[in-house]
C-alpha cells in the first residue's frame, strides 16, 4: 500500500524493470561474443597468438635445389620462387661444374647489380612452369618419316619448349659447316644452344634436369657485356 500511494517508489520501480529488460537483451549478444572468444583461443597457441598457415616456408623443390644445387641456387633460385610455387614444373639445373667454368668476368657480370634484369632473364629460361616434362620425352627421337636421306639419325618429337623466359629448341647438337651454316644434326640430343640431360630427379610432382650447360640464349651475355662500363 505504500508503494501505491508514494510516487517516487513507482519511479524507482519502472527504473529498475526498465534496467532488467536492457540486460536480458544484451544476454544473447554476451554469449555469442563468449563463444567467439573461446573458439579464438582454440585456434591459438600456447603462446595466445592466432595459428596462422606459414606462407614463407620454402618448398619442397627450392630445398632440394638449395641442397643439390647451391651454385645455381645462389644466382637464380630467389628469381624463380613464383614459378616453382606452382604444384608443377620443369627445372633445367647446370651442375656445379658448369657453374664453376663461367670464370670470374662471368661471375662477376651476374652479380653485378647492374645485369639483375639480364640475371633473372637468365634463370627464367631454366623454367617450364606447370608442366612436368621427363628426360624420355625429350630424348624421344622421330621416326615418323624414317631415316634421313643423309644417313644422320632423325631428330627429337619435342623440337621446342616454352620457359618463362621464352622458346628454346630441343634437338641434335650440329657438327660441320661453317658458322652454322650447313652444319649437321647429328649429335647428342640438347636442349637450348647445347646443354645435355646427364641426369633426372623427380621432386614431387616437379622434374629438375641436371645439365652440362646453360640453356639460356647465348645473346644474353652481349646485354651484360653493354651494362659493364670499364672504369666503373
Amino acid at each position: 500500500f505504500i508503494i501505491l500511494k508514494n510516487g517516487e517508489t513507482m519511479t524507482r520501480i519502472f527504473f529498475l524493470l526498465s534496467l532488467l529488460v536492457q540486460s536480458s537483451a544484451l544476454l544473447p549478444n554476451t554469449s555469442r561474443s563468449a563463444r567467439l572468444d573461446l573458439r579464438l583461443s582454440a585456434e591459438s597457441d600456447s603462446s595466445g597468438e592466432a595459428l596462422v598457415e606459414d606462407s614463407d616456408e620454402p618448398k619442397e623443390i627450392e630445398k632440394f635445389l638449395s641442397k643439390k644445387f647451391p651454385s645455381f641456387s645462389d644466382l637464380f633460385l630467389e628469381d624463380l620462387k613464383t614459378a616453382l610455387s606452382e604444384d608443377k614444373a620443369t627445372v633445367f639445373v647446370p651442375s656445379e661444374s658448369v657453374i664453376e667454368a663461367l670464370g670470374e668476368k662471368k661471375m662477376a657480370q651476374l652479380q653485378d647489380p647492374r645485369n639483375d634484369e639480364t640475371r633473372r632473364k637468365m634463370g627464367l629460361y631454366h623454367v617450364i612452369a606447370g608442366e612436368s616434362i621427363s628426360a624420355t620425352e625429350l630424348n624421344t627421337e622421330d621416326w615418323t618419316k624414317g631415316r634421313p636421306k643423309d644417313g644422320s639419325k632423325p631428330n627429337t618429337v619435342i623440337a621446342a619448349v616454352v620457359t618463362l623466359g621464352g622458346e628454346i629448341p630441343v634437338g641434335r647438337s650440329k657438327s660441320g659447316g661453317f658458322l652454322g651454316i650447313g652444319a649437321k644434326e647429328d649429335g647428342d640430343i640438347v636442349v637450348g644452344p647445347g646443354a645435355k640431360i646427364v641426369g633426372s630427379f623427380a621432386v614431387k610432382d616437379s622434374i629438375v634436369h641436371e645439365v652440362d650447360n646453360l640453356v639460356s640464349p647465348e645473346v644474353l651475355w652481349r646485354y651484360c657485356d653493354q651494362l659493364r662500363i670499364p672504369g666503373f
